[in-house]
């Protein structure tokens, strides 16, 4: 099957200048980073399977590396995001994300000092450390309190509260033991074990319900359908034998927020004041204007509420800083939650920067309902509220905003009656609301620290100790530069949170980087240009609001290129004390430039493609960007990665599997008849040379145009080429033809 190409003699300068397509293993999986540690062998950073490519022959054969063994969750590339880093042949490095790009959980790191036969692990620090649940933390016993809510058109369906305690054993079994509001104790076993993710996320087995575990993991918030028509709310804290308690525990002032059910539907919200005796004073803010009460409470030893005259029953947490209660009132039940106000802690929004779970009981005239959903909560206080369910029916995701005030005070939530407060340890937020139809919200939601945030995205060596490694954290919005000094075994952060400078960079060696990209954020629509000369210790801007930059290279300290979105093209020839854009490619100003990479200071390469056509182009300039060459290549989409070794061999990788290599040998001429052939072809052994019987003398060149070997011919014609590496070789025959090459390849 390889007669009609293998065998062809060709003319190498108009055949082989130009782009050949080559075949990626694994057919349409994204193509990132490339790299050749010499005119035969380089390596390609793959999409979400986090495997890399492998060839020794140019491109001829691509074969699968994977450094990460052991991981099989990986991000997949956005251009340029996923990346790796060759010294020489054998030494390489590759960065990858646990999780997704959605939810990512830590960068890490896999070293080969043998050419990709052998990878080690090396780990990134994660500042925002992640946690990770099982069910060991289900044993135990927990103080429950729970609010179930009826459907207002059903008269048959429980309205009310329950308190009570669970106990889960080792084995997954269960016993509890709960209390109404109609004074009905109930005492249950179970063999059917509760589950809990590794994420948090607690779900059992044939029942509604869904609830998540704080990062602490002692307390438990979670919504459920009874089964007729009701929705509750629950509550579970953990308890901790060896804590004890004591009324003087009630001292001080705590915020509270409750629920309450029909017939007085409603929600409360304010403060309660006691003292070291358990009396104080409530003053609470309901829809219908400020009330005023006097309080009396009691702590019993193990951590149980009670006011005498009432049926008010809660809890307090293991820390003292957090009460659950149940209690009726004028006919009404209600949920409250009391979180202890410090007035030594001082709350910004970055206390609400992140992941939260939101559980929560709508309560109506019309209408009740659970709703959980998760929160992302940003630096400027706006809500992306994902994952949403009503009542088991999905709804779509919202958005929203929130702010919070020096003393924990929460409003926002796009109503003007939310109130809100964050708990002491600034995991546990609550708020109140109405929704302007009738219905009134309590919501509790917790932290979520399951997930760290961090994304890994760039790596580079400039030799074999000093190296670079990039991470963004994607939920606290923060950029982190690790730096090496001894190939990867220990990593530094040399620009913490406090200075989160944070782009795509390159290092030309050691000491003088340059980096495009904005304080804070990855890259943008106006990013700005960096340099550092200590190694990026320090970094200073060069040039700002440069437009969407894609791509940055420098072929010495001197000598650099930026190439971006819209056309964006600028060079350096100073070292960046002077940047300036070029607009002399003739490319269509909604052209993308996402690639670039320069062999000195006169010859640079770039990647040229518009949005919605198939005209995809490499671009060259011999002068220092003086006039540019377009070269239309074989892709349907946008190439991501240019690489080139020479002015006679390059590659391109991109979208969908697509590889191309050029290959471009001037001043090898193919001769005027094509009847001598070679055989085998492809060889792995021996070739023999077919339709001439004077050949006195052979020379073998390879891709480069070098001449390899110069040798006589045997009297059988045959030659042995056993020693070679995998390749695209070129006999020549000057005995028979001073023009005639044949090519061949070397398996």
């Amino acid at each position: 099957m390889f007669t009609s190409i293998l065998i062809l003699v060709v003319n190498i300068e108009t055949t082989f200048a130009q782009w050949t397509s080559q075949t990626s293993p694994l057919g349409s999986e994204i193509l990132g980073k490339m790299q050749f540690v010499s005119a035969t062998e380089g390596w390609i950073a793959c999409g979400n399977s986090g495997n890399l490519l492998h060839t020794t022959n140019a491109g001829v054969q691509w074969n699968v590396v994977t450094p990460f063994p052991a991981d099989t969750s990986m991000s997949n590339p956005s251009d340029i995001g996923l990346t790796m880093s060759w010294t020489n042949s054998t030494h390489g490095w590759a960065i990858k994300t646990y999780g997704s790009l959605d939810n990512p959980n830590g960068a890490t790191m896999y070293q080969t000092e043998n050419g990709g036969t052998n990878w080690t692990k090396k780990d990134f620090p994660k500042l925002v450390p992640s946690v990770t649940y099982s069910s060991a933390d289900l044993v135990g016993t927990w103080q429950v309190h729970a609010l179930f809510v009826d459907n207002p058109n059903d008269e048959n369906v429980f309205n009310g509260w329950v308190y009570g305690s669970t106990t889960i054993a080792s084995d997954g079994s269960s016993s509890y033991t709960t209390t109404n509001n109609q004074g009905q104790t109930t005492t249950r076993n179970s063999t059917t074990p509760f589950n809990i993710t590794s994420r948090g996320r607690f779900t059992v087995p044939g029942a509604d319900m869904d609830g998540f575990m704080s990062a602490d993991k002692n307390t438990m918030i979670i919504t459920q359908t009874d089964g007729s028509g009701g929705y509750n709310l629950i509550v579970w804290q953990k308890v901790n034998a060896s804590t004890v308690y004591t009324t003087a525990d009630l001292q001080g002032t705590w915020e509270m927020h409750s629920v309450q059910t029909q017939p007085n539907a409603s929600w409360v919200h304010g403060t309660t004041v006691m003292d070291a005796t358990g009396n104080g004073t409530t003053l609470a803010d309901t829809p219908n204007g400020q009330v005023s009460r006097a309080f009396s409470g009691s702590m019993s030893s193990t951590g149980i509420l009670s006011s005498a005259g009432s049926d008010i029953n809660g809890f307090m947490s293991a820390d003292k800083q957090t009460i659950f209660i149940t209690q009726s009132a004028d006919g009404s039940y209600l949920l409250s939650i009391m979180q202890k106000k410090q007035n030594a802690i001082t709350y910004s929004a970055d206390d609400l920067v992140g992941i939260w779970q939101l559980h929560s009981v709508m309560i109506g005239s019309s209408s009740s309902a659970w709703v959980h959903c998760q929160y992302k909560i940003n630096a400027s206080g706006s809500i992306s509220a994902t994952k949403m369910s009503r009542n088991n029916e999905a709804m779509s995701d919202m958005t929203s905003s929130i702010s919070i005030a020096a003393d924990g005070t929460l409003t926002g939530f796009g109503c003007a009656d939310a109130d809100g407060f964050l708990s002491a340890d600034k995991s546990l937020g609550l708020n109140t609301l109405s929704d302007g139809t009738g219905g009134y919200y309590l919501a509790i939601y917790q932290k979520d620290l399951s997930a760290n945030g961090d994304a890994g995205m760039q790596v580079q060596f400039a030799d074999n100790n000093t190296g670079w490694a990039s991470v963004y954290n994607s939920l606290y919005g923060y950029f982190l530069l690790y730096k090496t000094t001894n190939g990867g075994t220990n990593w530094d952060v040399i620009n913490g949170v406090t200075n989160p400078v944070g782009g795509f960079y390159y290092f030309v060696d050691a000491l003088n980087g340059w980096m495009f990209g904005a304080s804070a954020s990855t890259s943008g629509t106006n990013t700005d240009i960096l340099h550092t000369t200590d190694g990026g210790l320090s970094w200073t801007t060069q040039a700002t609001n440069i437009g969407s930059a894609k791509a940055i290279y420098f072929s010495d300290v001197l000598h650099g290129w930026i190439v971006g979105r819209n056309a964006l093209l600028m060079k350096t020839i100073d070292g960046g004390a002077h940047w300036s854009t070029l607009t002399n490619t003739n490319q269509n100003q909604e052209s993308q430039f996402r690639s670039v990479y320069a062999l000195n200071a006169n010859v640079c390469y770039f990647g040229s493609s518009v949005s919605g056509s198939s005209d995809e182009y490499i671009l060259k300039t011999t002068n220092g960007g003086d006039s540019w060459t377009p070269t239309q290549v074989p892709f349907q989409y946008s190439v991501f990665n240019v690489f080139f070794w020479d002015e006679n061999n390059g590659w391109i990788s991109g979208d969908y599997g697509q590889i191309a290599h050029y290959s471009n040998n001037t001043g090898i001429i193919s001769p005027e008849n094509t009847s001598i052939t070679i055989s085998p072809n492809p060889v792995s052994d021996f070739i023999k040379i077919n339709g001439v019987t004077d050949i006195s003398q052979v020379q073998i060149y390879d891709v480069s145009g070098r001449c390899l070997i110069e040798k006589q011919m045997s009297v059988d014609h045959k030659l042995d080429i056993k020693s070679f590496k995998s390749g695209i070789y070129f006999l020549k025959l000057p005995t028979v033809n001073s023009n005639k090459m044949l090519r061949f390849i070397k398996q």
